[in-house]
């Protein structure tokens, strides 16, 4: 019997055991376990071996097809060795260029610098050593690599290739209560994150967003609970921009299967509150007050994109 697409459930556990495998991963496991996803996901990808006192030639992996190439920095702490990211940066681009293109004819069409951010992001001056490459070489791409785009390269594997990288992916029933959800990893975030509530802070108030309210009928107390819970809306953001589109996706899915849930129980025009009322419980079992508080920024979050409720016709 081959192996079988996994649902949902069971893509978000090989998501965690892949993400634990990353973040533990420095110097030359880091850079194995890139070539081995990035080769199973692109037959052109080539890891390229040191040879001797040559080294790589700056080159850590290529797509000769698409003229695209790689290089990888995963030091244990990228904080405490910022200085020699950059200058690692800046020195590996210009190894490459003159071995690969000037001196052997390949064609450098797009750089990426592959850092092991334990998805954390990378640093502001980071971006700035890449524009400043991209204002001397204005017709290379040049981009970050970070682990977030790992990890979608890695979901978009055959469960086969997936557990080649990851070994078994168990069951969600054979994982007893343990919570390996999405939803669980974005809260979890957003308790450790979001900013407490301050009298001596005004908070702007958001015409499109109060627009909406209006337009489903949410009474009073729902207002109240969406638009305390946007004020932190922007911790949502912040965690996306260091994650995978995978997570963004599923909580999307997830609010959006359970809107249309409440549609067919409650109506919208008479019963809003109840829909509203309806996903919170159900989003999120055996909440408790800080877990509701987490749960709300989400739904503020899909409230204001339009994945939960209807968006006012204009």
């Amino acid at each position: 019997m081959g192996i079988q697409i996994a649902n949902l459930e069971e893509m978000e556990i090989a998501r965690c055991q892949f993400i634990v495998k990353l973040v533990t991963s420095d110097g030359q496991k880091f850079e194995d376990l890139f070539s081995e996803v990035l080769g199973l996901s692109n037959t052109n990808f080539r890891p390229v071996k040191p040879q001797g006192s040559l080294g790589d030639r700056k080159n850590d992996g290529f797509d000769n097809v698409k003229g695209t190439y790689y290089q990888v920095y995963a030091p244990e702490n990228l904080k405490l060795r910022q200085a020699d990211a950059l200058k690692k940066l800046k020195t590996d681009f210009l190894g490459l260029y003159n071995f690969w293109e000037k001196n052997n004819g390949f064609i450098i069409k797009s750089f990426y610098y592959v850092l092991n951010d334990k998805y954390k992001g990378a640093f502001p001056e980071t971006e700035v050593a890449l524009n400043e490459l991209k204002q001397i070489y204005k017709d290379k791409l040049f981009d970050l690599f970070l682990c977030k785009h790992l990890e979608d390269v890695f979901l978009q594997l055959s469960i086969k290739d997936m557990c080649r990288v990851i070994g078994f992916i168990p069951s969600k029933d054979k994982v007893g209560k343990v919570d390996y959800s999405v939803l669980k990893q974005v809260v979890d975030y957003l308790l450790e994150n979001m900013a407490p509530y301050s009298s001596n802070e005004s908070y702007p108030t958001d015409p499109n967003f109060e627009l909406k309210i209006k337009f489903n009928n949410l009474g009073n107390v729902p207002s109240g609970l969406l638009n305390i819970a946007n004020i932190q809306r922007g911790k949502v953001e912040d965690y996306f921009k260091i994650n995978s589109t995978f997570a963004k996706k599923r909580l999307q899915k997830k609010f959006s299967e359970l809107y249309k849930e409440a549609l067919k129980i409650f109506d919208l025009k008479t019963q809003a509150d109840l829909i509203f009322f309806y996903i919170l419980e159900k989003s999120f079992p055996k909440q408790d007050k800080l877990t509701q508080d987490a749960v709300l920024v989400l739904m503020a979050y899909y409230f204001e994109a339009c994945d939960i409720f209807e968006e006012p016709k204009k």
